[in-house]
């Protein structure tokens, strides 16, 4: 499933960061030695956990991000599903309206609940679609089509009644889709404040100790910025990735 381009961006810049811990890590260590005074071994660690760290709050925002995703499939299903019931009743009402129309006559919509205009929405045209249904079962009169052939107002109604049922159930698995991906919003967007502390946090890290030990090319490829920890990419975000330290 696709991201978003801003969590792309986001996936991407904390990869970049924990990889560069993940990968310079143990040669940076060994400089940081030097430099502190601090064990290497103890400086690795360091470098492990600070990747660790931000590879677990990336991997949450992800759930989150694709459970919003998720919600928005099933919005998009449930729309389908919605607007298909919409047109299957405006088909059955206007199916009424022409027979009543031609073989009953103009004067009788009214009684029939078939007067006024078909509303645009669905959530009107069920009201409307409720009220017709009712009246035409209640009028229980058959519209002579030919010499042989006759429709009961009763059939029509009942027709109507049943694809507005239809409908219905449709507006409210829309109103709960709504509220479920408004939800995983929600949730996804509480996650991003979690994400930035720990992206903010560890590449500012990595890129002081990267420094301390005189590696201002990786400093510069984690540091943090206020574009990529908005998800977006600074220029040369695209280039190789950084240089491994010099040979000894």
């Amino acid at each position: 499933m696709a991201f978003g381009k801003r969590t792309s961006t986001r996936i991407k810049n904390a990869r970049s960061v924990s990889v560069a811990a993940e990968t310079h890590g143990a040669g940076v260590a060994g400089e940081l030695d030097r430099v502190l005074g601090l064990p290497a071994g103890s400086m690795l660690a360091v470098f492990t956990r600070l990747a660790a760290l931000l590879v677990a709050a990336t991997t949450r925002m992800n759930e989150l991000e694709l459970e919003v995703q998720r919600e928005a499939g099933d919005d998009n299903a449930v729309l389908t599903a919605r607007d298909e019931a919409h047109a299957a009743v405006r088909t059955a009402i206007g199916q009424a309206r022409a027979l009543v129309l031609a073989f009953v006559g103009k004067e009788a919509r009214k009684p029939l609940g078939l007067d006024a205009e078909i509303p645009a929405t669905a959530t009107e045209l069920a009201d409307y679609a409720r009220s017709a249904a009712d009246a035409l079962v209640r009028a229980a009169l058959s519209i002579n089509v030919s010499d042989n052939v006759g429709v009961s107002t009763d059939t029509l109604g009942k027709q109507i009644a049943a694809r507005e049922v239809t409908l219905a159930g449709a507006l409210k698995d829309v109103e709960t889709e709504a509220r479920e991906l408004n939800a995983a919003i929600g949730t996804r967007d509480l996650a991003l404040e979690p994400w930035t502390r720990a992206y903010r946090g560890v590449a500012l890290t990595l890129a002081g100790l990267f420094t301390l030990a005189g590696r201002e090319d990786l400093a510069a490829r984690v540091r943090p910025t206020e574009r990529r920890a908005r998800g977006e990419e600074e220029p040369g975000d695209d280039e190789e990735g950084p240089t491994p330290p010099p040979e000894s």
